[in-house]
């Protein structure tokens, strides 16, 4: 589907604010026959946004406070992500880590994935 001498997936890419590394697992065997896990740089500087989604109400205790959201990267049509890929996303000077938790969910115009934090980078 063409606009005004557009595609869809260009218009929705003028949205995306952020950049993003996308790695994926592979094992590579070394000289004594072990398996290193190593992650491969699949797409480099790929235009992104993250966005939080809160679904539902807080969860809180007497020690602890937990806050329920999802975190969703919108990513353009053909970025082909699986679960377990990781995200390095971009913002000026800041990185952030996030693992794919989901399969993509394809549209006309992008594709969303449904990520997770990840605490330490791998």
């Amino acid at each position: 589907m063409v606009t005004k001498g557009y595609y869809i997936g260009e218009i929705a890419e003028r949205f995306f604010s952020d950049k993003c590394d996308v790695k994926r697992a592979i094992f590579q065997t070394d000289e004594h026959g072990i398996d290193q896990l190593e992650y491969e740089c699949v797409y480099e500087d790929v235009k992104c946004r993250v966005s939080y989604i809160r679904d539902s109400i807080n969860e809180e205790t007497r020690t602890a406070s937990k806050i329920n959201h999802n975190i969703r990267i919108l990513l353009p049509f053909y970025c082909k992500t699986k679960i377990g890929d990781i995200f390095v996303i971009k913002k000026g000077d800041c990185e952030d880590y996030y693992k794919s938790s989901t399969k993509s969910r394809i549209y006309m115009s992008h594709r969303e994935v449904d990520v997770e934090i990840m605490e330490k980078n791998p």
